[in-house]
């Protein structure tokens, strides 16, 4: 009887152990690219001191963790009151890319990108293109969010939002959720008959 119920512990324990490290790795996952290293490479480099602006110019490559940005030009303003960096970034087009958790890329191209990492917030405005697994979007501005994965799109008076849905890429991520979900139901319904065996 005491093994019935210390067994009965230990597979409570390992289900809410393993759902709390899943949950763990996606926050994880979330929060890792702030906390890694900014690393900048460019042709030249100045810095205003006085103002806390730093300037590159030329072939600039920006990466951090899962986040590459390419540009002509970019500007780091750091924030009096946070110490957060903004970027300010410039090109025919400049572009910034996110790896996402299932090791498919966002991207988003145009003349001018606002990145503040401290909110999660791109802005990409002027020619904005926002390019993903499941959907090709063209408008004059467009947001993204790093964390939450979600944008939005906007256009000027005399412009449209212009929206391609990939629907073979979406039709193979709807059914690989579907796979997933009815591996975990039939993970659960083994454990409830192992449970039911014990008694």
């Amino acid at each position: 009887m005491r093994k019935l119920f210390l067994k009965k512990q230990v597979a409570k324990l390992l289900l809410i152990s393993s759902s709390l490290l899943i949950a763990s790795s996606v926050l994880s996952a979330q929060q890792s690219n702030l906390d890694l290293e900014v690393k900048i490479t460019a042709k030249s480099q100045a810095s205003d001191l006085k103002t806390k602006i730093l300037s590159y110019i030329e072939d600039v490559r920006i990466t951090q963790g899962t986040v590459i940005i390419t540009a002509e030009l970019a500007k780091v303003h750091k924030q009096k009151d946070t110490e957060d960096n903004l970027y300010i970034l410039q090109g025919k087009p400049a572009i910034f890319e996110q790896t996402l958790d299932d090791g498919s890329k966002v991207r988003l191209e145009a003349d001018e990108i606002k990145f503040e990492p401290a909110t999660h917030m791109v802005t990409v405005t002027k020619n904005a293109h926002f390019i993903s697994a499941v959907s090709d979007v063209r408008a004059s501005k467009i947001t993204y969010n790093t964390q939450t994965k979600t944008q939005q799109a906007e256009s000027d008076a005399n412009e449209i939002v212009t929206t391609i849905l990939k629907p073979a890429l979406l039709k193979a991520k709807i059914e690989l959720s579907k796979a997933e979900k009815e591996k975990a139901e039939k993970l659960k319904k083994k454990l409830e008959e192992s449970n039911k065996a014990d008694k």
